[in-house]
């Protein structure tokens, strides 16, 4: 009798574990995701760009994947530059998602005034600032230059005679992330509306954005030990 009882006791206790196994390996292949293509992220009834699109997931909003489907198809944004992706089945939604539209890193949306500010590189640890002497056609310019390091990023920003270049380094990310928050993140008011960066060339391993009135310049350049770098120049 005791024989029996220590059997069914290891044979309820390894049928316990195994469901605790796939209900923590369901969890693990279940993520969150946000969205951070300011035109939103399109839901389409297959897993396919051919498909129906039946609903729109705005900015800034989030939702559960509940698995990932690898494919070939890409998001095309314009002559020689698309952006690589896999497809997200929704959880609890009838609908797929495009992964290029989306993010699974911690981030914060700030609203601004018509607009939402996407924040990846997370919190500023330290500043450090310079000043240097610019000599230009014989004459001398202060050129000040500051450092703000973040958690995932590093911005440079060079100031001198009315002019200022940004210079931002990630780490740990994917060009579908950096194009999304280069093109957000660098935008002009007008009348009580949004302008926002669209790209214009792909030439070689860098991107080139449109200007945009004080914004010159828009660059993503993708360096070959894997960081990207963003770069514009503006002028009062």
């Amino acid at each position: 009798m005791k024989k029996i009882f220590t059997l069914l006791f290891f044979i309820t206790l390894s049928f316990l574990s195994c469901n605790v196994k796939k209900e923590k390996t369901k969890k693990e292949k279940e993520r969150k995701y946000y969205v951070i293509n300011v035109s939103g992220a399109k839901v389409y009834k297959k897993p396919t760009f051919h498909s129906k699109t039946i609903s729109k997931i705005k900015i800034g909003e989030s939702f559960i994947g509940e698995k990932t489907i690898k494919t070939n198809e890409r998001m095309f944004i314009g002559k020689k530059f698309s952006l690589q992706g896999n497809w997200i089945k929704l959880k609890g939604i009838k609908g797929f998602v495009f992964s290029s539209d989306v993010t699974n890193k911690e981030v914060k949306f700030m609203k601004k005034y018509l607009y939402v500010w996407i924040n990846l590189v997370g919190e500023l640890e330290k500043i450090k600032e310079e000043k240097k002497n610019n000599r230009k056609k014989g004459e001398n310019y202060p050129e000040y230059i500051e450092y703000e390091y973040y958690k995932n990023a590093t911005l440079k920003t060079i100031s001198s005679n009315g002019c200022t270049e940004y210079i931002w380094k990630y780490k740990n990310f994917n060009i579908n992330e950096i194009y999304h928050i280069t093109r957000n993140n660098n935008n002009t008011i007008s009348s009580d509306s949004i302008i926002y960066s669209n790209f214009k060339e792909k030439i070689g391993n860098k991107i080139y954005f449109e200007e945009l009135d004080a914004i010159q310049d828009l660059t993503i350049e993708l360096k070959k030990d894997s960081t990207i770098i963003t770069s514009l120049y503006s002028c009062d």
